[in-house]
């Protein structure tokens, strides 16, 4: 619903007050069906959030390297 464009607002309202189980289909996996399925959050909240996202940022590399870590560390048990 944060979305500039007015067709996605319309979609995203469309789903949660236009349908009888306000948009819980959706959510289990509707959205998958979605033209614009791997980007669908990038146009909420802020617009260098998503453009570091796609980017891939180091906050993302150093948080993926944690989780090997850990995944290693786990590995032992």
């Amino acid at each position: 619903m944060l979305s500039s464009d007015k067709s996605r607002r319309d979609h995203a309202r469309n789903l949660l007050f236009g349908s009888k189980d306000q948009g819980k289909a959706w959510v289990r996996g509707g959205w998958k069906k979605e033209s614009n399925a791997d980007t669908l959050g990038f146009d909420i909240g802020h617009e260098l959030a998503a453009a570091e996202a796609k980017e891939e940022a180091q906050w993302i590399r150093d948080a993926r390297e944690g989780m090997m870590k850990v995944n290693e560390g786990l590995s032992v048990f």
